[in-house]
């Protein structure tokens, strides 16, 4: 049995494969080289360097890039359960829909380290997942929600084939309809109602306990144990430090969030935050004061800004303060910093 890490690359490569199909299968769309490098990766290294973390930034970048479209629907449909390791076997091989989402649902972290976090409710005739949308951009944020809803529904689907043809289900968006509306109609039967109060996908009550014709208990023993395995690691945050520091750069501004501001964004107590950070052998200090000096870097190359200005967008109340932490950072003031660059430039 492969380990928790080793399970969490092998979905991540997978859905970014499956990224690859459709932006390759469109034509006219840009390289996709310049997205790649804002994730500090080359288009040769990308698949075997790819993470969930990663891969949602890829989504949230090309959301920015491609405005509206139907990317991001067609995108999830191009998914499939088993690109999920071991975990969509355990969620193939469970009793019913209901055994199935307390497999996925019931884990502190959900399913995947999705930046949409999900919610099982019911309300009178249907069972209810509710999406509790990330504070990104409207594009951004309506992207990740078509990518959810389809793949989601795709998943569904296998699962219970009957589900594809039932008029029953609502999907709920609480964005206008877009110009690609068409493709809702065209992938989910039912009722889809934009401009809704929140993202919602209903299901009639009736599909929670009918079995799954792929139930397969001896099975779903042995993928839920490693599964579980796999699913608590999304717990532990490996990526934290990387999606804070991407969360803090995304958000540059004075002043730069704070603590509680950050653990809000992830949904976390602040303390919990800076304790999973010490697991890093990191604190929250510390992680914004990488940010202050990447971006320093980025304002000493790429600006005429003078030391004040570049003070004061840090968030520094003084440019000495600022000269400090610049000179302990690279070893060097910043007006060497700029003047050393400048030379390297010229030769």
């Amino acid at each position: 049995m492969p380990d928790q890490q080793s399970e969490i690359d092998y979905a991540a490569r997978q859905l970014y494969q499956r990224f690859l199909e459709e932006w390759q299968a469109r034509r006219g769309l840009p390289p996709l080289a310049p997205l790649l490098a804002g994730l500090g990766v080359e288009p040769a290294e990308a698949a075997a360097a790819m993470t969930f973390a990663r891969y949602y930034r890829l989504l949230r970048q090309t959301a920015g890039l491609l405005g509206a479209s139907d990317f991001f629907l067609r995108l999830g449909q191009r998914y499939n359960l088993f690109d999920l390791g071991v975990i969509g076997y355990a969620l193939i091989s469970a009793a019913n829909l209901r055994r199935s989402w307390d497999i996925s649902l019931g884990q502190p972290s959900s399913l995947l380290p999705h930046p949409i976090h999900v919610a099982r409710e019911e309300h009178g005739e249907h069972l209810v997942l509710a999406l509790a949308l990330p504070p990104f951009s409207p594009p951004e944020a309506q992207a990740l929600t078509e990518e959810w809803f389809s793949s989601t529904w795709r998943w569904l689907c296998q699962r219970l084939p009957e589900l594809a043809d039932c008029a029953g289900m609502q999907v709920h968006l609480p964005y206008p309809a877009p110009a690609h509306a068409a493709v809702y109609a065209e992938l989910f039967p039912g009722r889809v109602e934009f401009a809704a109060p929140r993202a919602e996908l209903r299901i009639p009550r009736e599909f929670h306990d009918r079995p799954f014709s792929t139930s397969n208990p001896s099975v779903l023993r042995l993928c839920q144990a490693q599964g579980a395995v796999t699913l608590a690691s999304f717990e532990s945050g490996e990526a934290l430090p990387d999606d804070l520091r991407f969360y803090l750069l995304q958000n540059a501004r004075v002043p730069l969030p704070d603590l509680e501001q950050a653990a809000a964004h992830f949904r976390l107590p602040p303390h919990t935050l800076q304790r999973r950070l010490r697991a890093h052998g990191l604190t929250f200090k510390s992680v914004v004061y990488e940010v202050r000096m990447a971006l320093a870097e980025r304002y000493l190359l790429a600006s005429r800004l003078s030391l004040q200005e570049i003070a004061f967008l840090l968030g520094y109340e003084h440019v000495t303060s600022f000269h400090r932490a610049f000179l302990r950072h690279a070893g060097t003031t910043p007006e060497g910093f700029r003047q050393q660059r400048a030379r390297s430039s010229q030769e």
